[in-house]
């Protein structure tokens, strides 16, 4: 999950808004990671394996991605 933006919403919004990628999450049955999060480690490499764009902008990676990149 990147964090929110802008970085003026409110508290409730917030709340609201981790709370949906929580039970999206749950849904699908995969972990949510967030940087700086207050979960456990996940312990692996969070790897993005590209899709229909040949360029992504992540602020994970720091930027302009081409292709496969590890997060």
């Amino acid at each position: 999950m990147e964090r929110l933006y802008p970085s003026n919403i409110t508290s409730k919004q917030a709340q609201a808004l981790k709370y949906m990628a929580r039970k999206k999450a749950e849904i699908l049955g995969v972990p949510l990671l967030t940087l700086g999060g207050t979960g456990k480690d996940y312990g692996k490499p969070m790897m993005a394996l590209g899709g229909p764009s040949p360029w992504e902008y992540c602020d994970g990676s720091s930027g302009m991605t081409k292709g496969k990149y590890e997060i």
